[in-house]
């Protein structure tokens, strides 16, 4: 609340400045970090208020900024034929920074498809196409607006974005999606970017972000994922991929990434699973206890007595129906005690965000289990 407080009195104080016609003191805004944005959407919204000098050199202040980008590629996309060259081309320089690119693109590839002059966009298009950050925007050029590119530009297209395999999945989403209602596709052209976005929060790679992908098409499809936020099913069907691989995400680590809170992607995730009859995934220990050792900095021999904990363990079966989070942090404290290894519990609390009466009943399972595992062994050995 205090943010959009912020945000609105600043819009308040350009636009004074504005009608004022203050321009030197709306320069000099423009090169203040706090407030560059709102300036940027301003000059966006009010361009043909502003007199021809100023607007140009505000822009080329402003695009000094990676905060001011989306306003700047706005107003440049939409007044094209109004701008010098040297404004114009600050489409490029944009496009060059990765983090500004997707606003450009966005721009580019959209609404201001036409307004941009032919040679501009295809050199813009092209130089797009090598960032990784635009996969969505560069998609729906294939699938909305290839016929309408000259033969070259859409060879180089397709050369540039040939492994990008993300890019093909949407491109077939993007089709298939065109002629259905609108809150399907403005649905989809939200959460694919978010997707993407998280995906590279959470260093996952292009095959679980694929099944990700399947699994969000699938929620389109039974008209699930149109009855929550975007965010919050994304951060589910990650955790739902993710627990059967060795990639684990944990609600946790996916809450901070996205914003959104544990509780209610915790209550996304059971939502998806009743709704569109999903099995439980099969959970994979491995995942969580080696997420949880590496942030727990443990020592290579702790993971060695760890490994040999693992495959007792799954021999046994105790760790079905068990939590996750909860059994790794477990069998991490019992490996690092077998070996006198230094590992406080409450760290590990802390880190795997469990209980410390869980931690401790799931302590006693493991331990209690592996010791009649161990005598079991020996028994067999001796005979």
């Amino acid at each position: 609340m205090k943010q959009n407080n912020i945000i609105v009195k600043n819009l308040e104080k350009i636009k004074y400045l504005l009608e004022n016609k203050a321009y030197e003191e709306l320069l000099k805004l423009a090169e203040k970090d706090d407030v560059v944005k709102e300036v940027a959407d301003v000059v966006a919204d009010k361009f043909e208020a502003i007199p021809e000098n100023v607007r140009n050199e505000l822009l080329l202040r402003l695009a000094e900024n990676d905060s001011a980008a989306g306003g700047v590629a706005y107003a440049i996309a939409y007044n094209f034929d109004k701008l010098p060259e040297n404004v114009r081309n600050l489409l490029f320089k944009l496009a060059d920074n990765d983090s500004a690119a997707s606003k450009v693109a966005h721009v580019a590839a959209h609404n201001k498809f036409n307004k941009i002059d032919d040679d501009v966009r295809h050199k813009l298009l092209l130089k797009l196409a090598e960032k990784d950050n635009v996969n969505w925007d560069i998609a729906y050029v294939f699938a909305d607006k290839f016929n309408k590119l000259p033969e070259n530009v859409m060879n180089e297209l397709l050369l540039k974005t040939a492994n990008k395999h993300i890019v093909s999945l949407y491109v077939r989403w993007i089709s298939g999606f065109k002629n259905m209602g609108d809150s399907t596709y403005r649905n989809l052209s939200s959460a694919l970017p978010e997707l993407d976005r998280m995906c590279s929060l959470l260093e996952l790679g292009e095959t679980i972000k694929e099944d990700c992908a399947r699994l969000y098409r699938q929620a389109v499809d039974k008209r699930f994922a149109i009855r929550i936020s975007i965010k919050s099913m994304i951060g589910a069907i990650i955790h739902y991929v993710t627990r059967s691989t060795d990639k684990v995400r944990s609600l946790e680590e996916i809450a901070e990434k996205s914003g959104i809170s544990k509780a209610e992607i915790g209550r996304s995730y059971k939502n998806m699973i009743r709704s569109m009859n999903l099995r439980p995934p099969k959970t994979n220990i491995d995942g969580y206890i080696a997420l949880y050792a590496s942030k727990l900095g443990i020592s290579n021999a702790a993971k060695e007595e760890l490994k040999r904990i693992l495959k007792a363990v799954k021999k046994t079966g105790i760790n079905s129906g068990k939590g996750p989070s909860g059994f790794a942090g477990a069998a991490i404290f019992l490996a690092c005690e077998r070996i006198g290894e230094k590992c406080k519990k409450k760290e590990i609390i802390q880190v795997v965000k469990t209980t410390h009466a869980t931690l401790h009943l799931r302590y006693e399972e493991i331990k209690n289990e592996i010791e009649n595992f161990e005598e079991t062994n020996n028994e067999k050995t001796i005979k």
